[in-house]
């Protein structure tokens, strides 16, 4: 029987939770909605609490000697870093007392927080437009910069779609009164129907 017990947070998607998460098979079917964990004295008046700016997951063990808020640190790239910030608590007080502290503290806390980028949502990747253009081949990476900067002398914006399962790259400029229907440009052609996209662009 496991002696511990993970919390993931309600913006997790089912089966998108961390792989040390589902390792141990101990996922609590009950989620979370805030980015931190506390325990509560018997009889009441102290409390011990682990809260972070922004949780991956929460977890403690079943006789609650320890509790833990695993703190994310965004999305980082080779060369990069970033810093995360989380705090613990041992103090007097009530859930509520708790609750207003942490609200007061989290402010000063996540202005220390500096990440590389934040995480990518589940499902689809985004990223600022220079970033990701800067990825790509010296042929594609030129022409990608004069649609992009077409784009912006238009007052619009340009998608870029990766499909990684047929190996496509898409991209399309929206104008303002653009009410075109061509298909996306596509740096090679696909041998099959796309059928899961990731959808890259600026931001």
């Amino acid at each position: 029987m496991p002696t511990v017990a993970f919390y993931v947070l309600d913006r997790v998607g089912p089966g998108k939770q961390s792989v040390f998460v589902s390792g141990f098979g101990a996922t609590s079917p009950n989620r979370t909605d805030g980015s931190w964990i506390v325990t509560l004295s018997e009889p009441p008046g102290t409390y011990v609490a682990a809260p972070a700016v922004e949780a991956v997951f929460l977890f403690d063990n079943l006789d609650r000697c320890c509790i833990h808020a695993a703190a994310g640190i965004g999305d980082i790239g080779p060369g990069e870093s970033s810093r995360t910030v989380s705090r613990l608590y041992l103090a007097s007080g009530t859930l509520d007392s708790f609750l207003a502290r942490s609200r007061a503290d989290r402010p000063g806390l996540a202005a220390r927080q500096k990440w590389a980028r934040r995480a990518s949502p589940a499902g689809a990747l985004a990223w600022c437009a220079q970033e990701y253009i800067s990825g790509l081949s010296e042929r594609t990476r030129e022409a990608a910069r004069r649609r992009y900067r077409g784009a912006n002398a238009a007052g619009g914006i340009m998608i870029f779609i990766k499909d990684s399962r047929n190996r496509v790259l898409q991209s399309q400029m929206y104008v303002p009164d653009d009410k075109s229907t061509r298909k996306p440009k596509q740096s090679r052609k696909a041998k099959r129907p796309a059928r899961r996209l990731e959808a890259g662009g600026p931001t």
